[in-house]
């Protein structure tokens, strides 16, 4: 009984919160609103690089990125310069055939991606999938004036990345065209949950 209160006490407050409200409502130390990281409102996505024979699969993969950012999360994803930039490489793509039939064709097939990405502050060159024991210090002395001459007309600097430790995300697929399946539908499943994961992992940690 005392259980069943309880639960009906956390569910009446919940249901007069807002969205709002919600942001910085905490249980126990874990957060209700969003994780997102206060300190970063926009992102650059450059094109991923494609280092596999799958061609323009880099395309629909930063696409998908980049709608499953703008749909799932306040970051704003802008072509110029960005408080964080997300980096990735399709380091892998392979395709096996899983059941044969009686004439050797192939039944069922699997398609699978590998992805290397960083998500990397372009101010510091913090690196936000490194954990926090393991982040360069950060310079916190004052930020130096911009020469009209030099910084204000020069392009962005780019974001290092020799330092960086990208995180890894593979995702498998099956198909089989009895079932009216395709290579096509295969990938863009794959695609699909690549970018889901992605987005996943620039929220901050619990």
């Amino acid at each position: 009984m005392l259980r069943k209160a309880s639960l009906l006490l956390t569910l009446f407050l919940l249901a007069g919160c807002t969205a709002e409200s919600m942001k910085d409502f905490n249980v126990f130390g874990y957060s209700l609103g969003s994780r997102a990281r206060p300190n970063v409102k926009t992102v650059r996505v450059p094109i991923f690089r494609n280092t596999t024979f799958f061609r323009d699969m880099e395309y629909d993969l930063t696409q998908a990125v980049i709608k499953r950012i703008e749909d799932t999360t306040p970051y704003k994803c802008v072509n110029g310069s960005a408080d964080a930039e997300l980096v990735g490489v399709i380091k892998a793509g392979t395709s096996h055939v899983l059941l044969q039939n009686e004439l050797n064709e192939a039944r069922n097939r699997d398609f699978t991606l590998v992805v290397e990405v960083s998500f990397v502050d372009s101010r510091t060159g913090q690196d936000y999938f490194l954990p926090v024991t393991m982040q360069p210090a950060v310079n916190t002395g004052p930020v130096p004036m911009p020469t009209p001459q030099t910084d204000i007309l020069s392009p962005p600097a780019p974001v290092p990345t020799h330092n960086l430790r990208p995180m890894i995300f593979s995702k498998t697929a099956p198909y089989a065209q009895e079932l009216g399946q395709s290579f096509a539908t295969a990938k863009q499943r794959v695609i699909d949950e690549l970018a889901i994961s992605i987005v996943n992992a620039m929220e901050c940690p619990w």
